[in-house]
């Protein structure tokens, strides 16, 4: 049977009376307990024995579960302040007592995948379109009340900061995997590989990391990460093509124009030409320029929320078209929009 089938054989048994009911579904759950859908019938039977709470109780849990939630947000802004205070050892214990909330078995919520269920969160809509779009599973997608990314991504920042980088590297891979988008957390487990001399997992997260990003910024900082790999690999006509191509989309790089110049210093190699860096492009397979997934999501986005008069969501999906692509065209378009609400 599937997930359907079980829990509707298990709602059949239900025999009316709360005193009962409760025995008999916490004989279902030792039943199941081996099943390999055996977390996603708990949650469910989980859900069964709330639905029996009286209404006082399930306020209350309500209530318990909303004190979680701001726990994590409360977390995040003690340990900046600590930060802040270069305190960087209690920020570290501040945010570990979060994460440790978060992966407790016996913690309110569990943020854990199953094979029915993924848990995700995004920093905004469009992330959310775009997952939907590029990592369709089957799963139902739910999303965690806070940025729970976030909380790993800067946990991870602490975590390098004490040198412990294989915590940081876990920390970063769980950030990521909440949040795929996160170019932050996959730019500093690009950063570890550097420091550790793993030139080809820094190549590999670094592609990973191109395919994902969605701002210009971040699309700089990826080909001036791909330029520091082919210089550390000794190719540096491919270094300074790919270092020049970054500040397209990042001019104010300031690593990637001390590279270059470190480049240029010990080589005296010039700017290579177009047609020479299309020719890079090719014979690494490095995309000269955003995923067309990317692009394509955001001009549809913006066109069907003009077209429903959402105009600010409008904008807000054609500023990201225009700080990828600098068209006049999507200029023209965010300008038509200016003043409508």
């Amino acid at each position: 049977m599937n997930y359907d089938e079980i829990m509707q054989s298990i709602k059949d048994g239900l025999y009316g009376d709360p005193r009962i009911d409760v025995r008999y579904l916490r004989d279902q759950a030792r039943l199941f307990k081996t099943h390999r859908l055996s977390r996603d019938i708990q949650k469910g039977i989980d859900r069964l024995l709330f639905d029996m709470m009286p209404a006082e109780h399930r306020a209350t849990l309500d209530r318990l579960a909303s004190i979680r939630y701001i726990g994590i947000s409360a977390a995040l802004k003690k340990a900046e302040q600590q930060c802040r205070k270069r305190d960087y050892s209690h920020a570290l214990a501040t945010l570990r007592s979060a994460v440790r909330k978060i992966e407790s078995g016996g913690d309110l919520i569990m943020y854990r995948d199953s094979a029915l269920v993924e848990y995700r969160c995004f920093r905004n809509p469009f992330e959310e379109i775009l997952f939907d779009e590029m990592y369709k599973s089957g799963r139902a997608l739910r999303k965690t009340s806070e940025d729970v990314g976030r909380l790993y991504t800067v946990y991870g920042g602490l975590l390098i900061r004490l040198k412990r980088f294989d915590e940081a590297v876990r920390a970063f891979e769980r950030a990521a995997g909440f949040n795929p988008f996160d170019t932050e957390a996959l730019g500093e487990l690009a950063e570890i590989s550097r420091l550790r001399n793993d030139w080809e997992r820094f190549l590999a997260v670094t592609k990973r990391n191109l395919h994902v990003a969605y701002t210009s910024r971040d699309m700089g900082r990826c080909y001036g990460n791909l330029g520091m790999y082919y210089s550390a690999k000794g190719d540096f006509e491919a270094a300074v093509a790919l270092l020049y191509f970054s500040l397209t989309y990042d001019k104010q790089s300031k690593s990637a124009r001390a590279t270059l110049h470190k480049i240029r210093q010990a080589s005296g190699m010039a700017a290579p030409s177009r047609e020479k860096t299309a020719e890079i492009f090719r014979k690494y397979h490095i995309p000269s320029g955003p995923n067309e997934l990317i692009l394509k999501a955001a001009a549809r986005s913006g066109k069907s929320a003009e077209e429903q008069k959402y105009y600010s969501a409008a904008r807000f999906f054609y500023s990201i078209l225009y700080d990828l692509t600098a068209s006049e065209e999507v200029r023209g378009w965010i300008s038509r929009l200016s003043g409508k609400h």
